[in-house]
């Protein structure tokens, strides 16, 4: 299990520093060669080209998890900003209930004042 950790993460490092180099631009020959090559050992039913493929696809998720998490923060400051006016208003909906409950109360006892005289 070890072992294929270490393989997704250093497959995520090379997906990382291939994104990041942007001045490697593959050639049309290249990629016809490289799929020529890939559709040569899928044909053949190699076990490593399948192990190959499933460390890939682990270090794409890894890749992919990573950026949500750098986002994450960033996403939770932009909701907490969406989600301030709402909370303010409802704020505002509070003190005036709150005012009107406390003009009544304080009507409520100058009554009861009145009647005790």
């Amino acid at each position: 299990m070890q072992a294929v950790q270490s393989a997704v993460l250093s497959k995520m490092l090379s997906l990382n520093k291939e994104k990041d180099d942007s001045t490697s631009v593959q050639t049309k020959s290249s990629h016809k060669s490289r799929l020529s090559h890939s559709t040569k050992s899928s044909t053949s039913g190699s076990s490593p080209h399948s192990k190959e493929t499933l460390i890939t696809v682990k270090a794409k998720m890894c890749c992919a998890h990573a950026e949500i998490l750098k986002f994450s923060d960033k996403i939770k400051e932009q909701e907490n900003i969406l989600n301030k006016p709402k909370l303010q208003q409802q704020l505002s909906k509070t003190r005036a209930t709150e005012s009107v409950y406390e003009e009544a109360f304080k009507d409520q006892n100058l009554l009861e004042r009145d009647d005790m005289d």
